[in-house]
């Protein structure tokens, strides 16, 4: 079951005259907290996570961390308490304190706050190693689809830049929702710090990796989850995109020029009403649907096949390849290339001039032809040349890639270089 988990940092940076962080109030969402040591604790007590996590080089200051949280939350007998203390307190005078040193504090913090609160021992993430290995040791901590707040406040200056590249990798890799990236912004002794959540940095990490998805397999429904309750009333943006990408997942790429048409459409009737995270990225989303506006459907069609090629998914590209040609004969004749029976009639009748003409091109387009029917309905090869080329990618790619040249030479037409 998933949970809701706090992730923060202890540093021993600026204690004040009395060895511990100035106690302050934080404004978090506007509730005012009770004073502490930690913004930590105050957020804490304000999300009430299912489990906490406070992350410290051996020689953070975790003797102020565990008076501060658990002199605050103890009830009963608090000698127990005050006696492990001590015992940290001794050991952290005499040397930098190991992970056995906390885990054995582990359950009186549990116990004192009723969830699952540990303690664990970082390196100073200095160089990549050991930011690699902080990484790991904050991803052990997260399960599947677990629900994260960071707390980035305390701790080494560079700390929140790993904590950023922490809460992309725990989205990425353990579907985990980002629910919080915090800092407290001190702002005077007698005024409340002032909690900021600056999940607007995981906004835009997400816009960039969805463009970089785009990119690479040119699926529109990568664009659309920016768009997702995030998107202005009535401007349907993230259902246009998704509607595209069906159409031209499915070859229908004459339907899904329509819909990137009524995208942009929509997109200049509402762009005043997107959000400023929308504003940033709009404009390269513009650019990469902007092909609607001006591009035949065979040249789209002609990247499309590019794209599949780089991408090492050879069905598609021969699927849309042979389904291009196919296309740009019907527009040649002026015929519907939607249309079934149109596409048969020109098919053969562009395979009948290229036989007859003993075009250079027709061994090409016979080649694509048996590559494409075998590779969609998985029979064995028809002849021992096109099993050769099916047998590596290399000689595959190299066969499209040939087919492709011709095509975009218009070598594949039944009127040669129209």
């Amino acid at each position: 079951m998933a949970k809701t988990i706090l992730m923060s940092f202890l540093g021993k940076v600026s204690p004040d005259e009395n060895g511990t962080y100035k106690r302050v109030s934080y404004d978090i969402d506007g509730e005012i907290s009770k004073p502490c040591s930690l913004f930590a604790l105050a957020l804490e007590a304000h999300l009430r996570p299912d489990k906490t996590v406070i992350f410290g080089t051996p020689t953070s200051g975790w003797d102020m961390l565990i008076d501060d949280a658990l002199l605050e939350r103890v009830s009963g007998d608090e000698s127990e308490i005050y006696a492990e203390l001590g015992l940290i307190q001794e050991k952290a005078k005499a040397r930098p304190l190991a992970q056995e040193d906390l885990d054995e504090l582990t359950k009186l913090l549990s116990d004192a706050f009723k969830v699952e609160f540990l303690l664990r021992i970082i390196p100073n993430g200095f160089d990549e190693r050991e930011q690699l290995q902080l990484l790991k040791i904050m991803a052990d901590e997260v399960e599947y689809k677990d629900r994260v707040h960071i707390d980035v406040t305390h701790g080494f200056r560079h700390l929140p830049m790993v904590a950023l590249t922490s809460a992309l990798h725990l989205h990425s890799v353990m579907d985990a929702s980002i629910n919080g990236l915090w800092y407290a912004a001190f702002q005077g002794a007698h005024v409340p710090a002032k909690a900021v959540k600056l999940n607007g940095l995981l906004a835009i990490a997400d816009s960039v990796r969805a463009l970089s998805m785009f990119d690479k397999d040119g699926d529109y429904t990568s664009l659309s989850k920016l768009f997702e309750n995030n998107e202005p009333a009535g401007s349907n943006l993230s259902q246009l995109l998704k509607t595209a990408a069906f159409y031209e997942n499915t070859l229908n790429f004459k339907e899904a020029k329509v819909q990137i048409q009524k995208l942009n459409s929509a997109i200049s009737k509402h762009r005043k009403n997107l959000s400023t995270e929308l504003q940033l990225i709009i404009p390269e989303i513009e650019r990469r649907i902007s092909w609607a506006e001006s591009t035949e459907i065979v040249d789209r069609m002609a990247k499309v096949v590019r794209r599949s090629l780089n991408n090492g998914d050879y069905l598609r590209a021969a699927l849309v390849l042979f389904e291009a040609i196919i296309t740009s004969a019907c527009e040649e004749r002026g015929l519907d290339a939607s249309s079934y029976d149109s596409r048969k009639m020109v098919q053969l009748e562009l395979e009948e001039h290229l036989s007859e003409t003993r075009s250079p091109a027709f061994p090409y387009y016979l080649e694509l032809r048996s590559i494409r029917n075998s590779l969609a309905h998985g029979n064995e090869a028809p002849s021992s040349n096109v099993a050769r080329i099916l047998g590596n990618s290399a000689s595959l790619s190299r066969s499209l890639t040939e087919t492709l040249k011709l095509f975009v030479a218009c070598e594949l037409k039944i009127h040669p270089g129209a």
